[in-house]
């Protein structure tokens, strides 16, 4: 009888040990949240930009994500978000642009005036 309930016990252990072992397949990957209160360059590198918010910290406030590496090559035809409140102390409009997000692939540099803009990325 003790032998049993050893047996069984030690097959219980085995049994759960073996359901650990395996790798979750929903594993997620963590995206990197930052707040940019004056133009900056995020990252030179490619990245997925997943959500955009922020605050309007002056009347009139706007901001602009460019595909670019550098402050100075963040022009009109490197722009790939845009956005701003004209009231002062509103939030932005939030944009979520979902699990695929937008790639860019040059790099990630922002440029804002007067709005702190909160950015999710990988």
């Amino acid at each position: 009888m003790k032998k049993t309930f050893i047996l069984i016990l030690v097959m219980l252990m085995g049994f759960g040990l073996f359901s650990f072992s395996q790798a979750d397949e929903t594993r997620t990957i963590a995206r990197k949240s930052k707040v940019i209160t004056a133009d900056e360059v995020t990252s030179t590198q490619g990245v997925t930009l997943y959500k955009v918010t922020g605050y309007a910290n002056a009347a009139n406030a706007v901001y602009g994500l460019y595909n670019a590496s550098t402050l100075g090559a963040a022009t009109a035809s490197t722009c790939k978000v845009e956005g701003g409140e004209a009231t002062q102390y509103d939030s932005l409009p939030t944009l979520d642009f979902g699990d695929e997000g937008i790639t860019f692939s040059s790099g990630l540099v922002v440029v804002t005036n007067g709005a702190y803009v909160t950015i999710e990325y990988i």
